[in-house]
């Protein structure tokens, strides 16, 4: 009897302590992160590639994906719960993203978008192709860039001018037009006689 009620102590013994090296474990490690789950109009940042991350609206649920509109530049794709984060999730986020910050409307003067520290986006009419972005950087500078693309690098760069509502461009080139730009209240034209361009205002250029 006398073994028996050790041998009951021992286990007891035993048990204890293995319950209690498992709490101990269980506080010191990190809980696991509880999954968001997004509903279709929620506005979130997508990952694109290459761990760049853009703001996009979710716009449809379908077996475990999202599909999502990017706000830059209306680029739609279908993305799982892990490319997926809260708006500023990440702390270089913007650094990481575009070189434009969403602002709406555009500044006016006079009845005119102020051009200098401009993004346009290029409205060519044709789904799947509204994805370069016209910026008008303060120091003179322009570039169009497409921010979708792998590099995010500038396509074609160069100088302009502006008065009143004429631009004159320069590319790096050497290819110059002259533009007259005409304010549809929604949308800037540009007219160099050849070809007009429909640019609708995205925000500050940062550049």
């Amino acid at each position: 009897m006398e073994g028996q009620t050790r041998s009951s102590s021992r286990k007891r013994l035993m048990f204890a302590v293995i319950l209690t090296c498992a709490l101990a474990f269980a506080a010191s490690s990190p809980a696991p992160a509880q999954g968001a789950v997004y509903k279709v109009g929620d506005l979130i940042e997508a990952e694109w590639r290459s761990g760049r991350w853009y703001e996009a609206q979710i716009i449809e649920l379908n077996a475990g994906q999202y599909k999502v509109r990017y706000t830059l530049d209306g680029v739609t794709a279908s993305v799982t719960a892990d490319k997926l984060r809260p708006v500023g999730g990440g702390a270089n986020a913007r650094a990481k993203g575009s070189n434009i910050i969403a602002v709406r409307p555009p500044p006016m003067a006079g009845g005119f978008p102020v051009i200098p520290g401009s993004a346009w986006k290029i409205d060519w009419g044709k789904r799947g192709a509204n994805v370069q972005v016209f910026l008008f950087c303060k120091t003179g500078r322009w570039e169009v860039v497409s921010p979708m693309l792998l590099a995010g690098a500038a396509t074609i760069m160069g100088t302009y001018r502006v008065r009143g509502s004429n631009v004159v461009t320069k590319g790096d080139d050497g290819s110059i037009s002259n533009y007259t730009m005409t304010w549809k209240g929604d949308a800037l034209e540009m007219n160099d006689g050849r070809t007009i361009m429909r640019l609708v205002y995205n925000g500050i250029a940062q550049c």
